[in-house]
C-alpha cells in the first residue's frame, strides 16, 4: 500500500511539473502564437473553398477521423509507444 502511494505521489508530481513547464514555458510563446495563427488561417481557406452541398458529410469524415487519431494517441500513450 506504502508503494503505491509513493507511485501516485511520484505521478502527480510529473504531473505537476509538466503543468508548470506548459503554463510558463509554452504556453503564449512564439511557437504557440504561430500554431494559433496558421490554424485560423487554414480554418478560414478551408471556409472559402469548401463545397457547401457536402458540408455535412466532410465534417461527418472530419469528425469521425479527429475521434479516431484521438483514440490511438490515448492508446499509444498508454502502451508507452
Amino acid at each position: 500500500m506504502v508503494n503505491q502511494l509513493e507511485v501516485l505521489t511520484q505521478h502527480v508530481n510529473v504531473n505537476d511539473k509538466q503543468y508548470y513547464y506548459w503554463l510558463h514555458h509554452d504556453l503564449f510563446s512564439a511557437q504557440w502564437w504561430l500554431i494559433v495563427i496558421l490554424s485560423a488561417l487554414f480554418l478560414f481557406i478551408f471556409y472559402l473553398l469548401v463545397d457547401r452541398q457536402r458540408m455535412v458529410f466532410i465534417l461527418l469524415v472530419f469528425f469521425i477521423s479527429f475521434v479516431l487519431v484521438g483514440i490511438v494517441d490515448e492508446l499509444g500513450k498508454f502502451f508507452d509507444v
